[in-house]
């Protein structure tokens, strides 16, 4: 799949028969559940580093080095709207169907809205690049990572941060929220964070009072991608040589797999059946 460009960004549509691609050559592939590409998008310039869904599947965002954020309807494949950032947009994350924030390299974070050519709101506070942005379940908080080495949860009702995770020591490279908490199948059960870094640890955090829970240790270099199973009993994580899947309940490694090489992105299917291993020149799919 997608020879001799390196892939940038995966992600299955909500009905988990699309797999959006990303990539160097500036180009947005949609491929079908037997590898094969549905829909070439291509309309930007540049590297594009990220191509997302939103939750209804009616939407797909694409973002990179051109400064313009491309929002495409699904049905026609049309272009619904444009947006110029002024910057290159590094991470995309969807809130809902109609909202949506970026992450890029001036340090700053915006959210916007659909049917606004202007940010609604803009963040600033890294130092750094902000490399990784993703809303919690409820839709209530956004976390930020950067290449200044920490982590940052925001809320849309104010302009400072309402946490700050400084607990890794070299820049973050991912971090997703537990499928845990209000807006989740498990309501009950309180939300955490998982964050990556180049440090080649992954932390988990206490949202209720900003502690790190446990730190998991089994990398050998940089951990570059994470992915929560939608059932909650695990997380994957990608490095520069392994997957590694863990029991959520106990911090243990219950499978350990070694890579075709550098796994950018990862990404659970909706039953839990196959992980989305994305790699600099291809994706893989293998069963858990």
């Amino acid at each position: 799949m997608c020879n001799f460009v390196d892939i940038t960004s995966i992600h299955w549509n909500s009905h988990n028969n699309l797999l959006a691609t990303a990539a160097s050559d500036g180009i947005a592939r949609i491929w079908n559940e037997d590898g094969e590409i549905e829909q070439i998008l291509h309309i930007q310039e540049g590297i594009l580093y990220s191509a997302k869904w939103n939750p209804s599947g009616n939407f797909l965002i694409t973002a990179g080095e051109d400064p313009k954020i491309v929002l495409w309807d699904t049905e026609s494949w049309d272009i619904s709207q444009s947006f110029e950032s002024g910057s290159p947009i590094l991470e995309v994350a969807w809130k809902n169907d109609v909202e949506f924030a970026t992450a890029s390299n001036d340090c700053l974070v915006r959210t916007w809205n659909i049917h606004n050519a202007n940010p609604i709101r803009v963040f600033e506070g890294h130092s750094s690049s902000v490399t990784f942005i993703e809303w919690d379940p409820a839709g209530s908080f956004l976390a930020s990572g950067s290449e200044d080495n920490t982590v940052r949860i925001w809320s849309p009702l104010q302009d400072n941060p309402v946490m700050n995770f400084d607990g890794h020591t070299q820049a973050i490279t991912s971090l997703k929220w537990s499928k845990t908490g209000i807006g989740t199948d498990n309501p009950h059960l309180p939300p955490y964070l998982a964050t990556a870094s180049r440090d080649s640890n992954i932390k988990i955090w206490n949202l209720n009072n900003g502690k790190c829970l446990t730190t998991l240790i089994g990398h050998k270099e940089g951990v570059l991608s994470l992915s929560f199973s939608n059932d909650h009993r695990y997380l994957a994580s990608g490095g520069t040589t392994e997957m590694i899947i863990w029991a959520l309940r106990d911090g243990s490694q219950i499978r350990k797999l070694k890579t075709q090489g550098i796994v950018y992105n990862l990404a659970w299917s909706k039953d839990g059946k196959f992980i989305a291993l994305c790699y600099p020149n291809n994706v893989a799919i293998v069963e858990t």
